[in-house]
C-alpha cells in the first residue's frame, strides 16, 4: 500500500514480526496500522528507517524525524498537523483516528521524542 511513497522518500523500513493473535476487529487494526504508517512515511527524514515492531503486547511504529510544530499534549487532536518535514498534505485526522480506535478497542496509545526520533506505541493489554 505505501510502497511508492516508501520509494520516493527512499525510506528503508525494518520489520520484527512475531507470531501470534491481537484480538480485535480486523477493520479497525487494518485503520488504525495503516494510519501509524502513513504517519510514520509522511513524516520520516528523507533516506532514513521506518521501523515496525510487532509483538503480543505491543505494536511500535518509529522514525526519523523533526520534532513537532506543537507541544504532544495537542498529537491526537483532530487536524493537527505535525509541519516541518511532511511531505504533501493532509487532513490531520488520522493520528485522531488511531487514537479513537485504541479508546475503542480497550488499547493504550502513547508516544514519545527522543535524540531525533517518534515512537508511537499501542498496549494490546494482557
Amino acid at each position: 500500500q505505501f510502497e511508492i511513497q516508501i520509494a520516493l522518500r527512499e525510506l528503508r523500513i525494518s520489520e520484527s514480526l512475531e507470531d501470534g493473535v491481537v484480538e480485535a476487529d480486523p477493520v479497525l487494526m487494518d485503520i488504525l496500522v495503516s494510519n501509524l504508517l502513513n504517519n510514520a512515511i509522511q513524516y520520516a527524514r528523507q533516506g532514513t528507517e521506518v521501523s515496525v515492531r510487532l509483538n503480543r503486547e505491543e505494536l511500535v511504529i518509529s522514525n526519523a524525524g523533526s520534532p513537532m510544530s506543537f507541544g504532544e499534549d495537542r498529537l491526537f487532536q483532530r487536524f493537527q498537523k505535525g509541519g516541518a518535514g511532511r511531505e504533501g498534505g493532509g487532513t490531520g485526522l488520522g493520528l485522531a483516528i488511531v487514537r479513537q480506535v485504541c479508546e475503542s478497542c480497550g488499547f493504550t496509545m502513547g508516544y514519545a521524542y527522543r535524540d531525533h526520533l517518534h515512537q508511537f506505541r499501542v498496549g494490546f493489554g494482557a
